[in-house]
């Protein structure tokens, strides 16, 4: 066996697990080599693909297979005690968003990583390069004062037989599965999150929870913009985000995005948008972050901001106000442990 390899287990295998292996497996120096799933079928799938495959987490840990990260890919409501069980066996998490369907999940998490097991969300935005190349536009005041920002991420998909349209496993709609990405987005290119409005749309699919809805956010800073999240509508335009500014604006788009500043010729900053790209650069990011301490994209504050941000939408839903975001710090490690100790949390897993 080689030493040097990185090796991944990937907790969850389905569509989402499936592409954190691809993109695992596509950095030299690391590959998948362990599924936890308890579906018999995902884990029929794994062992033609040459991996180890287990039905719980307690075989994995148990198991004799050097695991030096993990990638959560199951359903919102397990990851609190997965990546409790995960954390405490001394294994880096690598969590798909949302991290929690609650800002105290979200506490709870961050409270359970160490500087040798650290754990971080995939935020794909963050590893865009029109994303990237926005935010240096905005540090420099290239389109001015910030006025108004807008976003769009409307994709069609039957999420009928999806664990996501069931509360039970999702904690919500399409608000808990894009809001959060959403959050981090603005919280990345402009300010945090102050409050937040939810705007109810007329459902098309009948599901359990929410497939549309309309989100209107204030920042920390005074800038105020909305964002359309939906599994039932198209995104026309292709642009996924856009910024205003007093001297010009922002368009981030799934196949260009451009600048464009009054009385100067339109820049194109990006080519087409790939996902697939941005998971492989988290991978690589990931895997740096492990084995140095460096390379950290996303900080605690911001993850359990994120789902704090997601509360305040689902309770202005049901109040139909305003609801302020209140972002609690993460608990001390030591407060974390006697919470939720390392046995218990294996036992909830298996």
């Amino acid at each position: 066996m080689n030493q040097n390899l990185f090796q991944v287990a990937i907790i969850g295998f389905g569509r989402t697990g499936a592409a954190h292996a691809r993109a695992w497996n596509a950095l030299e120096g690391a590959r998948a080599v362990a599924v936890v799933d308890d579906s018999a079928a995902a884990r029929q799938r794994a062992e033609e693909l040459g991996l180890h495959a287990f039905e719980d987490l307690n075989a994995l840990v148990r198991s004799s297979v050097r695991i030096d990260a993990a990638s959560l890919c199951t359903p919102t409501a397990f990851h609190e005690t997965q990546a409790a069980s995960l954390l405490s066996a001394g294994i880096p998490v690598l969590c798909e968003t949302p991290a929690a369907s609650t800002a105290r999940g979200a506490q709870f998490m961050m409270s359970a990583a160490t500087a040798k097991a650290p754990l971080q969300t995939t935020s794909k935005f963050r590893h865009l390069p029109e994303v990237r190349k926005a935010r240096a536009l905005l540090a420099h005041g290239v389109i001015g004062d910030l006025v108004l920002f807008h976003g769009d991420l409307s994709q069609p998909e039957d999420m009928s037989e999806r664990w996501n349209s069931v509360p039970e496993f999702s904690g919500g709609g399409v608000m808990m599965a894009q809001g959060c990405e959403a959050a981090d987005l603005i919280r990345f290119l402009i300010s945090p999150v102050a409050k937040a409005q939810s705007v109810p749309v007329q459902p098309v699919q009948d599901l359990a929870v929410e497939d549309s809805a309309i989100v209107l956010f204030t920042t920390e800073c005074g800038v105020s913009g909305n964002v359309t999240l939906s599994w039932s509508l198209f995104n026309n335009s292709g642009v996924y985000f856009s910024i205003h500014g007093t001297k010009g604006s922002l368009d981030l788009g799934y196949q260009e995005s451009w600048l464009r500043v009054d009385g100067e010729a339109p820049v194109r900053i990006a080519g087409e948008s790939c996902i697939a790209s941005a998971y492989r650069r988290m991978v690589t990011n990931f895997r740096e972050l492990c084995l140095t301490g460096e390379d950290q994209w996303i900080a605690p504050s911001d993850i359990i901001a994120s789902a704090a941000v997601m509360e305040s939408a689902y309770k202005s839903l049901q109040t139909g106000r305003w609801s302020r975001v209140t972002v609690a710090q993460p608990m001390p490690a030591s407060a974390a442990s006697r919470a939720y100790p390392a046995a218990q949390a294996a036992a909830a897993c298996s």
